[in-house]
C-alpha cells in the first residue's frame, strides 16, 4: 500500500507540474507510469513490481485497453478507483485525494 500512495503521488505530482496528462497502469504483477504524447501512451518509468497480492476496480475499466487505468491530469484531478491490498484498501474519488485505510 505504501509503495501504492508513492507511485500515486509521484504521477499526480508528474502531472500536475509537467501541465500534461499522465497515467498509472495496474497490473496483477506491478505498476507503470505513462505519458500522454500526441494521443498516445507513451512509458515513462519501467514496471515496479508488487509485494503482494493486489485488486483493482476502476467503474468503467475495459479489459485489454490500450492506456493506463489511473489518469492524471493537470489540474490535480485523477481517475475514480479502489484498489486493495493484502494490508488495506485505497481509495480515490477523482477530486479529494488518495484515501488508504489498513484492515
Amino acid at each position: 500500500m505504501a509503495l501504492f500512495t508513492e507511485r500515486f503521488e509521484t504521477a499526480r505530482a508528474l502531472a500536475v507540474e509537467g501541465r500534461r496528462t499522465g497515467g498509472l497502469a495496474i497490473r496483477p504483477d506491478d505498476s507503470q507510469l505513462f505519458w500522454q504524447v500526441g494521443g498516445e501512451w507513451v512509458e515513462k518509468s519501467d514496471p515496479v513490481p508488487w509485494r503482494g497480492r493486489v485488486s483493482f476496480n476502476r467503474p468503467g475499466a475495459t479489459a485489454g485497453q490500450i492506456r493506463p487505468d489511473i489518469l492524471f491530469l493537470s489540474n490535480g484531478q485523477s481517475t475514480a478507483f479502489t484498489i486493495s491490498f493484502a494490508g488495506g484498501e485505497c481509495e480515490n474519488d477523482g477530486w479529494t485525494g488518495l484515501r488508504c485505510a489498513d484492515r
